[in-house]
């Protein structure tokens, strides 16, 4: 599990505009919708601070940019629920520990230990 977790940074920086869904990573990157839809379609936009389809793009989109599809396929339903759900409704920006985040998700799913995850 530890290859997983060296696969995001430590941290990243979200800017999500609500009235657009648009999501951009570390003050650059926009992120990738059309990659996720062609491995689950949820929703055509991204949503984030409740949990349904929109969040669930998000999620997915989020993790594929990092690890791959079989992984993220495996974790991004928790990630959703763990991570994206709990963001504010609204457009926001912020710094996000993903690999902290990533950590309690593979737990969860998993059921590892701290000890055994690292």
């Amino acid at each position: 599990m530890n290859e997983i977790l060296n696969s995001f940074p430590e941290v990243i920086k979200i800017y999500a505009v609500w009235n657009t869904g648009a999501v951009t990573i570390d003050d650059e990157d926009l992120l990738d919708i059309d990659r996720s839809l062609t491995v689950c379609e949820h929703s055509v936009e991204f949503a984030w601070g409740y949990s349904g389809s929109g969040p669930a793009q998000f999620a997915l989109a989020l993790l594929l940019r990092y690890i791959p599809k079989e992984h993220a396929l495996r974790y991004y339903h928790t990630f959703k629920e763990m991570v994206i759900a709990m963001f504010p409704n609204g457009t926001f920006y912020f710094t996000l520990n993903i690999r902290e985040h990533m950590a309690r998700v593979i737990r969860h799913v998993d059921g590892l230990t701290q000890q055994e995850l690292f």
